[in-house]
C-alpha cells in the first residue's frame, strides 16, 4: 500500500529553526559553463497567454512578473555528478525567490524547450521517519508511480513511467549569484498530467519534486510549472 502522497507541511516550515537561506557556502574559483547569452541581470518576457488559457482552476502559481518582464536573479547549471559542467543540458534562470524558467539546452548550447514552475511547497522533515517517507527505497514518495498534492490533483511520474517506485534522478545544481556560486545536490523526480485543453493552451502540467541538501541542511520543494513557447521569452 503506497503512502499518502499528500504533502502536509506548509511552505516555508522550518524544524529546528533552519533558516531558509539555500545554496550556503561559496565554491571559489568554481563556474559553472552556460551559453553567453545567459547572462544574470538579464530581462525574460513572460507571455501572460499560456496562463489565461490554462485557466482559473489550474494549480499552476501563476507569475508575479507575468505580462512583463522578470530579471534573472541566479542561473543554476544541473548535471550528474562527477559530470562535467560544461556538458550542462539544463539550466535554471531563477526569477525570484519561489519561481523559476527551466531552459533545455542543445548541444550547441541553443535553447531547444522551456517550462516554468512555480512552488508551491517547502518541507523541512524533522527525523528520519520523515525523511523515509520522502526518500525510503521502496515506497519513498519522490520517485512513485504517482504523486498527489494537498490540492487533491494527481500527476502521474513522467521520468520512467511505471508501477514501481524508481530511484530519483541524483543532480549537482551549480548556482550563480551576484555574490558567488554555491553548489547543492538535489534528488528530483519530474510528474505530469493532462490539463485537459487543446493548443495553443498548455496540455500538461508538470510536478517537480526534490530533495536539496548542502553542507549546513536538507529540506524537500514542490514545483508546478508548464511549458511556454521559447519565442515568447526572448531568449535568443
Amino acid at each position: 500500500t503506497p503512502p499518502n502522497a499528500s504533502a502536509e507541511s506548509d511552505m516555508g516550515s522550518t524544524p529546528f529553526g533552519l533558516g531558509k537561506s539555500i545554496l550556503q557556502g561559496k565554491l571559489g574559483n568554481k563556474t559553472p559553463y552556460r551559453p553567453d547569452y545567459l547572462r544574470l541581470g538579464m530581462g525574460v518576457t513572460l507571455d501572460p497567454s499560456a496562463f489565461i488559457l490554462l485557466g482559473p482552476t489550474s494549480p499552476v502559481p501563476r507569475p508575479a512578473q507575468s505580462g512583463g518582464v522578470a530579471t534573472v536573479t541566479a542561473i543554476s547549471t544541473l548535471t550528474a555528478p562527477g559530470e562535467n559542467p560544461n556538458t550542462a543540458r539544463q539550466a535554471w534562470l531563477q526569477l525570484s525567490e519561489n519561481s523559476f524558467v527551466e531552459v533545455a539546452l542543445a548541444a550547441n548550447g541553443q535553447p531547444e524547450g522551456a517550462r516554468y514552475f512555480g512552488k508551491i511547497d517547502e518541507v523541512y522533515p524533522a527525523d528520519a521517519d520523515e525523511w523515509a517517507f520522502w526518500l525510503a527505497e521502496e515506497d519513498g514518495m519522490i520517485g512513485w508511480p504517482e504523486f498527489q498534492t494537498k490540492s487533491g490533483h494527481t500527476y502521474s511520474r513522467q521520468w520512467l513511467p511505471g508501477d514501481r517506485r524508481i530511484a530519483p534522478r541524483r543532480l549537482t545544481e551549480l548556482r550563480e549569484r551576484a555574490d558567488g556560486v554555491m553548489e547543492r545536490t538535489i534528488s528530483a523526480m519530474l510528474y505530469a498530467r493532462d490539463t485537459g485543453q487543446k493548443p495553443p493552451a498548455p496540455e500538461s502540467e508538470y510536478l517537480l519534486v526534490f530533495a536539496s541538501e548542502t553542507p549546513e541542511e536538507a529540506w524537500v520543494e514542490l514545483y508546478l510549472g508548464i511549458d511556454l513557447p521559447l519565442s515568447s521569452l526572448g531568449l535568443a
